[in-house]
């Protein structure tokens, strides 16, 4: 298992009742790396929520549910 250290960046996706932009917490995850673990382009992922973690797992399109 390989450890990668990232940054959380700043996003400004709306304004708030103000008129002002409201920084939200953005993680991009890229690159090749992501394909060799099962996670292709167009490929369905579940993200679990935990205090201070996050998982993320690919799903198989049948068991994929729109929530």
């Amino acid at each position: 298992m390989n450890t990668r250290f990232l940054t959380i960046s700043g996003a400004l996706p709306y304004a708030d009742k103000k008129g002002r932009f409201v920084l939200v917490p953005l993680i991009r995850l890229q690159g090749k790396w992501l394909e060799g673990l099962g996670f292709c382009s167009g490929s369905k992922i579940q993200v679990l929520e935990q205090e201070n973690k996050i998982i993320i797992e690919v799903v198989k399109e049948d068991s994929y549910v729109k929530s």
